[in-house]
Parts: C-alpha cells; sequence; structure tokens
C-alpha cells in the first residue's frame, strides 16, 4: 500500500519559491495499475519521484508498506528504492558505452544481488532483446532501448514500477509495444503508476488520477 498524506512538495528555483504539489492525499493498492495525467507542470513527475524516494516532501508523509520516506539520503530511502522500485524513464536513462547486459545489472549491482545466468536469459527472451545482449546502448534503437530500460527496472524484481512517459520517445507501433509491456508486468502482481498524457494510454490502468497545479482534481476508477 502506499499513502500520501497531505503532502506538499515546494522547490526554490533561485529567484522564487514554486509548489509542485500542494496537499495531496491518496492510496494506491498494491497490484494496482494507476495512471497520473495532467498538463505539463502540473506535478506528475514530483508525485512519481516522492513515491520513488528519489526526492523528499516538503510537508506531509509518504509511506510504502508501512516504510515511510524520509529524505532522499536516508540509508532506508536509499533500501527502499533498491528493494521495491523499479524506474522506467522517459529518456531512457542508459549508459551509452554500457552493453545491454550491463546496463540491465546496475541495478543488481547497487543493490549487491546476485542474478543468475538463468534468470538474466529469462529476462532478455521475455522483452525480446536477447539478440542485443552484447551490443552497447548507443547502437541501440529506441525501441530497444526502452526494452533495455524496462528489464533494467525488473531485475530486482521490485514490487512497484514507476514509468514515467514510457512512451514518450517512442513511434506508434513501439509506444504500443510498451504498453502491452506494461500491462503483462502488471497482471504479473507488481503495482505498476504510469504517468503519461496519451489519453488512451491511460485508459488501460484500472484507475485515472488527474492533477492540476499540484492537486488531485479527478481520480476515478477504470474497471
Amino acid at each position: 500500500m502506499i499513502v500520501l498524506d497531505n503532502v506538499t512538495k515546494k522547490y526554490f528555483n533561485g529567484r522564487r519559491e514554486f509548489t509542485a504539489l500542494d496537499g495531496v492525499s491518496l492510496e494506491i493498492k498494491t497490484g494496482e495499475y494507476v495512471a497520473v495525467t495532467g498538463r505539463s507542470g502540473s506535478g506528475k513527475t514530483t508525485l512519481l519521484n516522492l513515491i520513488g524516494a528519489l526526492d523528499a516532501a516538503t510537508d506531509g508523509i509518504v509511506a510504502v508498506d508501512g516504510i515511510r520516506l524520509a529524505g532522499t539520503h536516508d540509508r532506508q530511502a536509499a533500501q527502499y528504492r533498491n528493494a521495491h522500485v523499479g524506474c522506467i524513464f522517459q529518456r531512457f536513462n542508459l549508459e551509452p558505452e554500457y552493453s545491454v547486459i550491463q546496463n540491465i545489472e546496475l541495478p543488481a549491482l547497487i543493490s549487491g544481488k546476485k542474478v543468475s545466468s538463468a534468470d538474466m536469459t529469462r529476462l532478455l527472451e521475455k522483452l525480446d532483446i536477447a539478440d542485443r545482449k552484447n551490443i552497447k546502448a548507443k547502437f541501440l534503437s529506441g525501441g530497444e532501448m526502452q526494452r533495455v530500460a524496462v528489464a533494467r527496472a525488473l531485475v530486482n524484481d521490485p514490487p512497484i514500477i514507476l514509468a514515467d512517459e514510457p512512451c514518450g520517445n517512442l513511434d506508434e507501433e513501439n509506444s504500443a509495444r510498451e504498453m502491452d509491456i506494461l500491462d503483462t508486468i502488471h497482471a504479473e502482481g507488481k503495482t505498476v503508476i504510469l504517468v503519461t498524457h496519451d489519453a488512451g494510454d491511460a485508459r488501460r490502468a484500472d484507475r485515472i488520477i488527474t492533477l492540476s497545479d499540484g492537486r488531485v482534481v479527478k481520480d476515478e476508477s477504470n474497471m
């Protein structure tokens, strides 16, 4: 269970303070598939960053399965990120000079987890990148890069997958493929939180949360 209780996040850009999230309270059940929508600047990515302990709330409480997330440099938050969260980013965030396998293994190396060759093979085959495993990331297509990013997010077998505009840099065919992969991940029992501006992609989720100016303005079931 993911719980946000009256969460506010403020930033200071050097000249003025602005509020990215303003008193947000919500719960996301274990195994739920949630789409977060809203215009640019509405607070979507900030919400993901707080749930992923990539950033810390200014006020309020963010808790996941009873773990209260405090600061991004807090040891407990780091342990939480390694064990509980897999992140998929719009810009892939791969190391261009690393091979596919080296990119996928990074979260496991950070957490000290050993990934067996059998588990790695299954993951590569699941995402249809087994034949690219030794290719440097800089030589991959956009669709291949995103599938590597998904594999990296899954390598530690985290219960929560955070996807921030994962189709933003993909063509229509690869976008559909990416969304099919997220559907499968959810069907396997993981909690999936998808930030998207695409109404069609959002409708794949069980629930759609709409943000505007850092506030939840709509929260509706899509079942």
